[in-house]
C-alpha cells in the first residue's frame, strides 16, 4: 500500500498537515515528536516534520516493540453480512 499520495511533496511538512493525514489532533503530532516516534526540526520557532520520516514510520512492520505501529495501525474493516 502506497501512502505517498496523501502526503505532501515537500520535505518539510506543518504539524497540522502530518495531523490531517493521520487524522488526528495537532497536539498528538507534537507529542509524537517530542517522545521521537517521528523527526522534525525547528525553523525560525516552528516545528516543521521530515516527510522522510513519516514514510519510514509508515514502513515500520506491525509487530514493533517500540510502540511505532499504533501511530499506522488501520482500522479494521467491517465486515457486513453475505460478503
Amino acid at each position: 500500500m502506497s501512502y505517498n499520495s496523501g502526503l505532501p511533496p515537500r520535505t518539510f511538512l506543518k504539524p497540522s498537515e502530518v495531523a490531517s493525514f493521520f487524522n488526528v489532533s495537532v497536539p498528538t503530532v507534537y507529542s509524537w515528536h517530542s517522545t521521537g516516534r517521528i523527526e522534525g526540526v525547528k525553523i525560525c520557532g516552528s516545528l516543521r516534520i521530515y516527510r522522510s520520516s513519516l514514510l519510514r514510520t509508515l514502513s515500520v512492520p506491525e509487530a514493533t516493540s517500540n510502540g511505532m505501529a499504533s501511530i499506522v495501525k488501520p482500522y479494521p474493516r467491517p465486515e457486513f453480512e453475505g460478503e
